[in-house]
């Protein structure tokens, strides 16, 4: 799968793990550009639970030097995967069964 392919496929889960971790309806359509605070309301502790989600899959905590800002948009989150975790990280976050995604694990870890 070519980069390209692979940063949309990366930015749709992204998309879906944010719409079950907030409980987004299907019908909202997310920019994968646009403000995440603009477009949906996201407020500083659901970006932090969402970033929390993410490293939960990857398996990492969360790294002393991480810059919330990354988390502004869905195309910053998928970047800071890209450049953190490699193809190693977008696979397990590829390879999340969205249906099988449990939040109440993702909270424990707060």
């Amino acid at each position: 799968m070519s980069d390209f392919n692979n940063r949309a496929a990366l930015e749709q889960k992204i998309a879906d793990i944010l719409r079950k971790l907030l409980m987004i309806e299907d019908d909202i359509v997310l920019d994968v550009k646009a403000d995440l605070v603009g477009q949906i309301g996201l407020d500083s502790i659901e970006a932090f639970d969402a970033v929390a989600t993410l490293h939960e899959i990857l398996g990492e905590s969360i790294p002393t030097t991480f810059n919330p800002k990354a988390s502004n948009s869905i195309d910053l989150l998928s970047t800071y995967i890209f450049q953190q975790f490699g193809d190693t990280g977008v696979g397990k976050i590829l390879a999340v069964d969205i249906d099988e995604l449990n939040m109440a694990d993702a909270d424990d870890s707060l």
